[in-house]
């Protein structure tokens, strides 16, 4: 906490936006000028942690695991390979963050991200919207925020991403460290199940 705060103290949204992008930022913080690192946490910080409150219930425990990905982050910079992009990786590191905790701090079962089931087939158009995506992105906004909870962690997961944090396939693979087909049969499974479960709890 002490050195994201200290971080975050040198410089102001002015001086970030001057940098410019993601890729120029990680590029000043590499040369040596670490303090430019809070521009990043300053980005993202507000969408880390609407993704991390998903997970985990507690305002005390979101900030922990989001100042830990931060620290994490900074920390691993020189593995991060500019090439590609950069909210990918942090993503990446906040999901393992969350899932570590969610393991040390709760009996919660999660099924595996590594489920080879998923690896087979993928939806021929990844970028098209459906009847029900539309719904979904409309839904989300109300009720169906709560429904996402109730789904297996790599089905909401999955959903998190693509409908809360507007991720491309491309970017949630890399976050979750999957093949790009796999996400749109995971994203595809993880749909139907929560139309199920929406159908079945309206019935009660």
């Amino acid at each position: 906490m002490q050195r994201t705060t200290a971080v975050r103290g040198q410089v102001t949204p002015q001086m970030c936006n001057a940098v410019g992008n993601d890729a120029a930022i990680i590029a000043r913080v590499r040369a040596g000028e670490e303090y430019y690192f809070s521009c990043i946490i300053m980005r993202y910080e507000r969408k880390l942690r609407a993704y991390v409150a998903q997970l985990a219930p507690r305002r005390d425990d979101v900030d922990d695991i989001v100042q830990t990905v931060f620290i994490k982050a900074l920390d691993r910079l020189e593995t991060f390979d500019a090439r590609r992009k950069f909210s990918p990786w942090l993503y990446r590191i906040a999901h393992n963050e969350t899932m570590n905790w969610l393991n040390a701090h709760t009996r919660r079962r999660t099924v595996s991200l590594d489920d080879p089931d998923l690896t087979e087939h993928a939806q021929a158009d990844h970028d098209t919207a459906t009847a029900l995506d539309e719904w979904i992105a409309t839904e989300l906004r109300g009720a169906l925020h709560d429904a996402v909870g109730d789904l297996p962690e790599q089905y909401a997961s999955v959903i998190r991403m693509y409908y809360f944090e507007e991720m491309s396939y491309k970017d949630i693979a890399v976050a979750l460290q999957k093949p790009v087909g796999s996400i749109g049969t995971l994203l595809h499974r993880a749909k139907k199940r929560l139309l199920t479960n929406v159908i079945r709890s309206r019935e009660l």
